[in-house]
């Protein structure tokens, strides 16, 4: 019995911490002003200076492409040994 009523009053007290006695009212603000966007002003790149450049020789041929030439066929692998569980060992 001594437990309901310090459970009831324990709740009683911490429902009441909860309520206030009038409600907050919302404060009023003014609306913001937003500034109005800088104009976009974009400059066109400076156009490469071409007089310092310097011809390239001639490039090598190509090679001809790995497609073309035969593969090899991939070597054989022995799958014995993957199969195969090592012996089970307890230590001592």
């Amino acid at each position: 019995m001594n437990s309901r009523v310090g459970f009831l009053l324990a709740a009683t007290l911490l429902a009441s911490a909860c309520v206030t006695s009038r409600a907050a009212t919302p404060v009023e603000r003014p609306a913001l002003e937003v500034p109005p966007v800088p104009p976009r002003i974009v400059e066109p790149a400076p156009a490469p200076d071409t007089s310092s450049l310097e011809p390239v020789g001639e490039l090598p041929p190509e090679k001809p492409a790995a497609s073309a030439t035969r593969a090899k066929p991939p070597a054989s692998r022995d799958t014995s040994r993957d199969t195969q569980k090592p012996p089970d060992t307890k230590p001592v």
